[in-house]
Formats: structure tokens, C-alpha cells, sequence
């Protein structure tokens, strides 16, 4: 049921997925979120989210992925980030994430 679950979340033309591993670097991502960030899925395999994070929510951005990295944290809450596009528009974005088992849909 959890998978079927996932895959019904990503493949949601409405809500933009990104899924990234330890260092950072994109797993997987959905067409809408491609679409909202103006990336390429080849485009986002050669970049980390952290590239595509404005740089005053970099640091919440590191430390998060940090703790998630080294199994010392979790995250209680989403927490809203803004992105850079490839025409360098803002994009807010919330992000949320758990420990677990990497694995792409």
C-alpha cells in the first residue's frame, strides 16, 4: 500500500516531487516539478538541491540534509524553502523528509 501510495503522490500532475540521496544530487523527479523549476530531468541529475536553493536558505538546507545524512535528526515539520528556476525566478517551495531507505518510484 505505502508504494502504490508513493507512486500515486508522484506521479500527481498538481504537486511538484523531488527526491534527493545523501550527497544531495536528485534521484528522481516529476514532471511537475521539472516544470516548475524549468530544469530538464538530465539538467537536475548534474545538479544538488542545494544549487538550486537560494542562497539565504542554503544553511537550513544543509543542516537538514546533514542530519538526515547522518541519522542524528529528523525532521518534525515541513519546511519552506525558496528555489532558484533556470530563468533565476523564486519559486517557494516546502520541503519535507524522513529518514529511510533510498528509493526511487
Amino acid at each position: 500500500m505505502a508504494e502504490e501510495l508513493w507512486q500515486t503522490v508522484f506521479d500527481n500532475p498538481h504537486i511538484g516531487v523531488a527526491l534527493f540521496g545523501p550527497d544531495r544530487c536528485f534521484l528522481a523527479t516529476n514532471e511537475r516539478f521539472r516544470e516548475l523549476v524549468g530544469y530538464t530531468e538530465e539538467e537536475l541529475r548534474g545538479l544538488t538541491v542545494i544549487e538550486i536553493t537560494h542562497p539565504e536558505h542554503r544553511p537550513a538546507q544543509l543542516e537538514t540534509s546533514d542530519l538526515l545524512r547522518t541519522g542524528n535528526g529528523y525532521i518534525p515539520k515541513p519546511m519552506d524553502t525558496r528555489q532558484l528556476t533556470s530563468q533565476v525566478v523564486e519559486l517557494l517551495s516546502r520541503t519535507s523528509a524522513s529518514p529511510g531507505e533510498q528509493r526511487q518510484p
